[in-house]
This record gives C-alpha cells, structure tokens and sequence, in this order.
C-alpha cells in the first residue's frame, strides 16, 4: 500500500512540476515613447553609477601630481596668468558598475513612496513638458514625468512626479537580452 501511495504521489508530483515552473514565469508587456511594444521575461531593474576614486594624498595632504584634483604639470604662465594644466587620463580611472535595484521611488505631496518592483502589476507613465522651464531655445524643452501604478492587491498609487534617474528595465526577449532606460518606458504590464 505505501508503495502504490508513493508512486501516486511521484506521479502527481511529476504532473504539477512544469505547471509550477511555467506559474513562477513573470513577463512584461512594455510599451514604450518611441510606440515600440515587446515582451519581456524576468524583468528586473537595475542602476547605472559611476564612482570617481579620491585623489592620491601626499604627506602635506595637497593631491599628487597626475591625480584627479591634482596638478598634472608645473603653472604655466601666459600672458601674465597663471594656469593648471592637468593631463588627460592620469591618475585612478573612474569606476562604472550597475546594482540590482528593487523598488521605484514615487512623490505626492513632498511625501516619498517607494514601492517594490515585484508588487507592481502595471504603471502608466505620463510626460509632459515643464512650462516654467529657463533653459535656452536651442535645449530640448524639460520633461516632467507622473506614474499612476497598480499594485498586485489591487491598490493604486498616483505619483505627482518620477523621477528614473539611470534605473535600467532588463530581461530577455525573443530576440535576446532586452536593457532598457527606464525613463523610456510609456506602459509596462506585468504578469506573474
């Protein structure tokens, strides 16, 4: 008898096995700006950072020569000035790296809200442009951007501005490994 039980049991074990595997899947259907539309499997963000390393102190705690803050070579003096040249590349080389970034920050009324990436069902994104804006004609005209998300118990959250910063959406496609700036997204719906 235990065996015909442990044998049922490897079956309905075997049966339900792909079925959780396919259930855990999560896709996006992202639409973006540009009116480009795909779907996306295991979305995940991620942040772009650059560290800029310390300078090189000497004893006399001023910056090395040939270090970022330092002065790459004697004063030049022109014209009766005095100018600093500095050496293009000398020195510790900045740092570019990416981290897992697991939630978007959200604001409504000067009150910051930052909701986890796996909560969200779907966002909405809106542009529009920023009409007190004083940059030059020449600059592309400033973007403000408001989300509306629903949560994955059904609540919904306005915020009154985004702001993405460098947050990357990355995941795969049918074409292959999809990384896209997350200020570019329009829509994004997710199903778990």
């Amino acid at each position: 008898m235990t065996m015909r039980r442990t044998m049922l049991l490897a079956i309905a074990i075997g049966l339900a096995g792909p079925t959780l595997a396919t259930a855990q899947d999560v896709v996006a259907d992202v639409e973006t700006f540009r009116g480009v539309t795909m779907q996306i499997s295991q979305p995940y963000l991620e942040t772009l950072y650059t560290v800029i390393p310390t300078p090189v102190v000497t004893a006399s705690g001023t910056a090395a020569s040939g270090t970022p803050g330092g002065a790459a070579q004697a004063p030049v003096t022109t014209m009766g000035r005095t100018i600093k040249e500095t050496q293009i590349g000398a020195g510790p080389q900045p740092i570019q790296a990416r981290r897992s970034q697991n939630s978007v920050t959200f604001v409504r009324n000067g009150v910051e809200m930052q909701v986890p990436f796996d909560r969200l069902v779907a966002m909405l994104v809106e542009r529009r442009p920023v009409t007190m804006n004083r940059m030059p004609a020449y600059v592309d005209p400033v973007m403000q951007s408001t989300a509306t998300v629903t949560l994955v118990d059904g609540a919904t959250i306005e915020g009154a501005s985004v702001n993405f910063g460098s947050a990357m959406l990355r995941g795969m496609s049918s074409q292959g490994a999809i990384e896209l700036p997350l200020e570019d997204v329009k829509t994004i719906r997710i199903k778990r």
